[in-house]
C-alpha cells in the first residue's frame, strides 16, 4: 500500500492550499537552508524565496494544489508576474502535489531559452521519494499527512463505513478487527482458526488490568452473539479452544487480581496499529476515488457543480456494497439477492437502498452521470494497489458470509471448491473472446478459468453453442464491419460502438493496437476454412474448453413445457426471423435440461457441498426458468452460474493455499461497462440523435442512457417487477 503522505499527498486540493505551502516550505529546507518564506496574499508570487547579499532574488518556490492540466498556465502566470515586478529569479521550483512526470519538459525548454529560467518541478514522485531521506523530512510528512487524513479518517469508522453493508453496529466492527488481524495472515492456514482467533482478539479489545477484564464465558457470549442460534454451540467450542491457544501463546493471560482475561499490552498495541493501517488502505481507496471522480469529470465535460467528496464517498460505499453481494452470492447462489452486472444498474440498485446515507442534493445529477463510471473504473482497476484492496475486502466478505451458514469456515471451503462442471454457453463465450482481444489480452473470466483448471475444474461447451459462436463472428461481427462499420471516418464511429455487438468494438481496438486488418483477427478464431473445428481448436488450446455433443431431449414433457415458456419469455430481436428464434430457443433449452440430466446422472463421492455441475452464462433467462416452470427453489433446476461467481470461487481457493497465483491477478469482481453487448435496435436511434452541434459528451450520453438501460436492464425487470432483488432477477 501506498504511505499515508503518498495518500495525503492524493487528498490535497484547494482547501489544503495553506497547509500545503507551509508543508513544502519546512520540507525544501533542507535542499535550500536560506530559504525565506512569504506566503500571504500579496506575496508577489512568490511563496518562498533566497536572496542574495546584494539584493537580487535567486531562487523563487511557487507551490500549487491545482491538476496538472493547469499547471502550465498556472507557471507562465507566475513568471510574468516575477516579470513584471523585476524579480524574475534565475530558479524557479514548482512545488505541487500533482503528478506532473515529464508533461512540463518542453516548457523547462521554452523558459530556458526566452527567458534564461531554469525552471524545477517538485511533484508528487519527487516529494514521496525524498520522504524519508531526513528525519526533518519525514517528521513533517507524517505531521502534513495527519493534518490532511484527520477528517477523512473520522469518516471511515467502521460505522460510517461499512453502514450500507452489514446492518448490526457489533458486526461492522468486528469485521474491521477481522480484517486487521488477517492484514498479514499467509495463505494457506486454516481460515477458521485465523477468524475466531480476530474474534477473541475483538471481544478482549477494551481489557485492561485491573480496572477491566473478561471471563471466558463474557469472551463466548460477546462472541455467540453475532451468529444466529442455531451456531451457537458450535461456536462456543471453537472459541474456547482459541482462547486457551492465545493464552498458550501469550496473547492473552489471566489477570488474578481483575479476575479475568486481558490481552497482553504489546499485543494490544500492535493490534492497534494494524486497525490504523486498516484505516489508511481505507483512506488510500478513497483517495483514488477522488482521483476517478476528478478524471471522469474531464472525459465528460461535466461543467454543473456537485460535491465531489461526497461523491467519492457514495462511490466507496456502493464498491463495497456490490462486494458485499458478490460474496453472498457466493455462499448462497440460490438467496433472495441481485446479481447485477451493469454499472448503472448495480448503482441504481445501491442508490435506491442506501441514499438516505448521503446528502443527495449535493451530488444531484452526478448519481447518473458521474458515479456508475467511478464505480466501473474502480472494481475494473488495473492498479495493483486497488485490485489488492478490493480482493481482500471481498475475501473478508465472502468469510463474513460463510459465518452466518456455518461457523467451520474452512471445512465448508474445502468441501465446496474442486471438481465442479461448468458448462459456458454463446454469451459466456462471447466474453471469453472479448477478453482474449483486448488490450492486455486477458481479463477476469479468463484469468479465473484458467486458474480454476489446477482445481480439476472441467469447462465444457455444448456443440451448438460453438454453432451460435461461429454464427455470430460470421454475421454479426463480419458482416456488420463490412456493411455499416469499414468505411466509416473514425470521428463517426462512437455513435455505432453504442449499440453494434460487443466483439465488433472489442476487434476494431485489437486490429488498431496491434496494426492488423479486422477480418483477419476473426480469421484466426475461425480459419479460412472447417471453421468449427478451428473453433474448437481454439476455445480448446486458450481456455482448455472441451466441446461436447448436447443429449436430445425433445421428446418428453419437461422439455416441451420449459421450450414454451422460454419461447414466450426470451426477449426478442425485432429484426430476427422466427425459425432463427425458434432455434436459438432450442438450443437454450437444450443446453438447460442437458446441464439438470448431468446433476441428476452425477453421484455424489465423499462429502459434498452444493451442486457440482452449472452454466456459466449472462443470460437472464437462466434464472426465470425455475419460477415458470414452478420449481422455484429447486436446487436442480438452479443451474446459472454468474461470471463473479466464478472469479469469487478461484480466488477462495487462492486464499485457502489451494492455489499458487496472486491474489491480485483476480479482480474482486467484474462490472460489464454500461455501454457493452450493444442492441442492434439502437442503432438507429443512437446515429439519428448522436451528435448535436457544440453538446457536451456527458449530454450526448445522458440523451441515450435511458433508451440503452430500458432494453439492457430494465426490461428484465419489468416481466417480474413483483419480485425485485430475487436471484431469478439476475441479468
Amino acid at each position: 500500500m501506498a504511505t499515508k503522505f503518498e495518500t495525503s499527498l492524493e487528498l490535497t486540493r484547494e482547501e489544503h492550499s495553506g497547509a500545503f505551502e507551509r508543508f513544502a516550505n519546512a520540507f525544501l529546507v533542507d535542499d535550500y537552508p536560506e530559504l525565506e518564506a512569504i506566503g500571504g496574499k500579496h506575496d508577489g508570487a512568490m511563496d518562498a524565496r533566497i536572496i542574495e547579499e546584494n539584493g537580487n532574488v535567486v531562487l523563487v518556490v511557487q507551490t500549487c494544489v491545482s491538476p496538472k492540466e493547469t499547471a502550465r498556465t498556472k507557471i507562465l502566470h507566475t513568471v510574468a508576474i516575477l516579470k513584471e515586478n523585476e524579480t524574475l529569479p534565475s530558479t524557479l521550483v514548482y512545488c505541487t502535489p500533482a503528478k506532473i512526470g515529464n508533461a512540463l519538459d518542453s516548457l523547462k525548454r521554452e523558459l530556458r531559452s526566452s527567458e534564461r529560467l531554469s525552471l524545477e518541478i517538485h511533484d508528487f514522485a519527487w516529494l514521496s521519494q525524498r520522504e524519508m531521506s531526513t528525519q526533518h523530512r519525514a517528521r513533517r510528512c507524517e505531521r502534513y499527512a495527519g493534518e490532511i487524513l484527520a477528517p477523512l479518517l473520522r469518516e471511515l469508522d467502521p460505522n460510517t463505513l461499512y453502514l450500507g453493508v452489514l446492518s448490526d453496529e457489533q458486526q461492522r466492527l468486528a469485521f474491521q478487527y477481522l480484517e486487521a488481524h488477517n492484514l498479514d495472515r499467509r495463505r494457506g492456514g486454516n481460515i477458521t482458526k485465523h477468524v475466531f482467533t480476530s474474534l477473541v482478539l475483538y471481544a478482549t479489545r477494551d481489557s485492561n488490568p485491573p480496572a477491566s477484564a473478561l471471563s471466558e464465558e463474557q469472551i463466548v457470549s460477546s462472541i455467540t452473539g453475532l451468529f444466529p442460534e442455531q451456531h451457537r454451540d458450535r461456536v462456543t467450542q471453537i472459541v474456547r479452544g482459541r482462547i486457551e491457544h492465545l493464552v498458550n501463546k501469550k496473547v492473552l493471560h489471566f489477570n488474578k487480581q481483575a479476575d479475568g482475561f486481558v490481552l497482553a499490552a504489546e499485543h494490544r498495541k500492535a493490534f492497534a496499529n494494524d486497525l490504523q493501517r486498516i484505516r489508511e488502505r481505507d483512506a488510500h481507496c478513497r483517495a483514488n476515488l477522488l482521483e476517478l471522480v476528478h478524471e471522469t469529470i474531464s472525459e465528460r465535460e461535466i461543467d454543473y457543480a456537485f460535491d465531489r467528496n461526497e461523491t467519492a464517498r457514495a462511490a466507496h460505499s456502493c464498491v463495497l456494497w456490490f462486494m458485499k453481494v458478490q460474496a453472498d452470492r457466493f455462499v448462497d447462489p440460490f438467496g433472495a439477492i441481485s446479481g447485477l452486472i451493469y454499472a448503472d444498474a448495480v448503482v441504481a440498485d445501491f442508490w435506491r437502498l442506501h441514499a438516505q446515507q448521503f446528502a443527495s442534493r449535493k451530488i444531484g445529477e452526478a448519481i447518473d452521470d458521474v458515479l456508475p463510471h467511478v464505480v466501473y473504473k474502480a472494481v475494473n482497476s488495473a492498479d495493483k494497489t486497488m485490485q489488492l484492496y478490493l480482493r481482500e475486502k471481498a475475501d473478508h466478505f465472502i468469510t463474513q458470509s460463510f459465518l452466518q451458514t456455518t461457523p467451520d469456515v474452512h471445512e465448508a471451503c474445502k468441501s465446496l471448491i474442486g471438481q465442479d462442471i461448468i458448462f459456458l454457453d454463446t454469451s459466456a463465450l462471447i466474453r471469453c473472446v472479448a477478453e482474449l482481444y483486448s488490450e492486455t489480452g486477458k481479463g477476469p473470466l479468463t484469468t479465473a478459468i484458467r486458474s480454476a483448471r489446477h482445481l480439476a475444474i472441467q469447462f465444457r461447451v455444448w456443440m451448438q453453442h460453438i454453432d451460435e459462436l461461429v454464427a455470430h463472428l460470421r454475421g454479426p461481427i463480419l458482416l456488420e464491419w463490412e456493411n455499416h462499420f469499414k468505411e466509416l471516418p473514425e470521428e463517426e464511429r462512437d455513435p455505432f460502438l453504442w449499440s453494434a455487438p460487443t466483439l465488433l468494438g472489442v476487434f476494431h481496438e485489437a486490429s488498431v493496437l496491434r496494426n492488423r486488418t479486422f477480418p483477419s483477427l476473426v480469421e484466426e478464431i475461425l480459419g479460412r476454412g472447417n471453421e468449427w473445428e478451428n473453433t474448437v481448436e481454439f476455445l480448446q488450446e486458450e481456455l482448455g474448453v472441451r466441446v461436447e455433443e448436447c443429449p436430445k431431449l425433445e421428446d418428453n414433457e419437461e422439455w416441451k413445457d420449459i421450450f414454451g415458456e422460454w419461447l414466450g419469455n426470451k426477449r426478442r430481436s425485432k429484426t430476427i426471423s422466427d425459425d432463427r428464434f425458434e432455434l436459438l430457443v432450442r438450443n437454450d433449452v437444450n443446453a438447460y435440461l442437458g446441464v439438470v440430466q448431468a446433476r441428476r446422472g452425477l453421484k455424489a463421492q465423499g462429502k459434498k457441498v452444493g451442486q457440482k455441475v452449472w452454466m456459466l452464462t449472462f443470460d437472464g433467462m437462466v434464472w426465470k426458468i425455475p419460477k415458470l416452470i414452478g420449481h422455484r427453489g429447486d436446487q436442480l433446476f438452479e443451474v446459472g452460474m454468474t461470471m463473479d461467481y466464478v472469479i469469487n470461487y478461484v480466488a477462495t481457493a487462492v486464499s485457502t493455499g489451494m492455489l499458487n497465483i496472486p491474489e491480485e491477478a483476480l479482480s474482486a469482481t467484474a462490472l460489464i461497462g454500461e455501454t457493452e453487448g450493444g442492441i442492434s435496435e439502437l442503432r438507429e436511434v443512437v446515429t439519428e440523435k448522436w451528435l448535436q452541434p457544440g453538446e457536451k459528451k456527458y449530454m450526448q450520453q445522458r440523451r441515450l442512457r435511458d433508451l440503452v438501460h430500458q432494453v439492457k436492464t430494465e426490461q428484465i425487470r419489468e416481466d417480474d417487477s413483483d419480485s425485485a432483488g430475487d436471484a431469478d432477477e439476475a441479468i
